[in-house]
């Protein structure tokens, strides 16, 4: 597989990322769900909360780990954008939270790891 561009390796990082929350359980509802504030990779129920989950994927730790990249204006955008998924499909708010899911994938020999990092807006 080698070195992947940039939209390749979110695509694969996105796709890793639904097939392991499927292994550990969860139930994924939507893909790339977009608001005006902006987009949420993944969005599913674990257990009794519904998890809003941003994929982050890296083939480098140069520029910091793949988490690193989820603060401030971004955190933001993720909770306004899960306001507006709530507020469209659920007539009484539920349980959430904002996990992220990152991943380094090691482009020689094409290994990965996923690290679930679990309320990481709280």
């Amino acid at each position: 597989m080698g070195f992947l561009q940039k939209h390749e390796l979110g695509r694969w990082g996105e796709q890793t990322a639904n097939d392991f929350l499927a292994q550990q359980g969860v139930k994924i509802l939507a893909k790339n769900y977009r608001s005006r504030y902006g987009e949420i990779d993944l969005i599913g129920w674990d257990g009794d909360s519904l998890v809003f989950f941003e994929v982050k994927t890296r083939q480098s730790l140069h520029f910091g780990s793949p988490d690193q990249a989820v603060a401030g204006d971004k955190i933001k955008h993720i909770i306004n954008t899960a306001l507006i998924y709530i507020s469209t499909y659920y007539h009484q708010e539920p349980l959430w939270r904002i996990d992220i899911i990152s991943i380094n994938r090691n482009p020689k020999s094409n290994s990965y790891d996923v690290q679930w990092i679990k309320n990481a807006a709280a």
